[in-house]
């Protein structure tokens, strides 16, 4: 019993960390820049197709929104999701349909006071 318990306390820890990204991924196939922008730490290193850029979280939600324009998605399934062993760092790779272009999308959270916020975002084409 004592197991099971520690077992279920672990997974809700888990869950609960992990909740940022999954939150990211629904806004990502809702096209909700400012949404990815509320998860985000100060700054962000942002890729968006081969456009590599260390920015504030106001610049990152205004160059997701236009990517959003030229791309609207349609769906965005989770691929993989991984952490790290003491939880303070989670990512998830996952595949952004946009109609009929496909992108690898990317997403690295990192704990700062306590809570996981994104520190990277990555769409690249397939």
């Amino acid at each position: 019993m004592k197991s099971v318990f520690t077992l279920l306390l672990c997974f809700s820890f888990f869950s609960t960390q992990a909740q940022p990204l999954e939150k990211a991924v629904d806004a990502f196939e809702k096209a909700d820049a400012v949404k990815i922008g509320n998860l985000m730490g100060q700054d962000i290193e942002l890729s968006l197709l081969n456009n590599v850029e260390y920015c504030s979280k106001s610049e990152a939600i205004a160059r997701l929104k236009s990517f959003f324009k030229k791309y609207p998605p349609r769906k965005v399934s989770v691929i993989h999701r991984g952490a790290s062993k003491n939880s303070d760092s989670n990512f998830v790779i996952a595949q952004l349909n946009a109609g009929s272009e496909f992108f690898r999308l990317y997403m690295y959270a990192e704990a700062h006071n306590g809570t996981l916020k994104l520190a990277e975002i990555r769409v690249e084409r397939e």
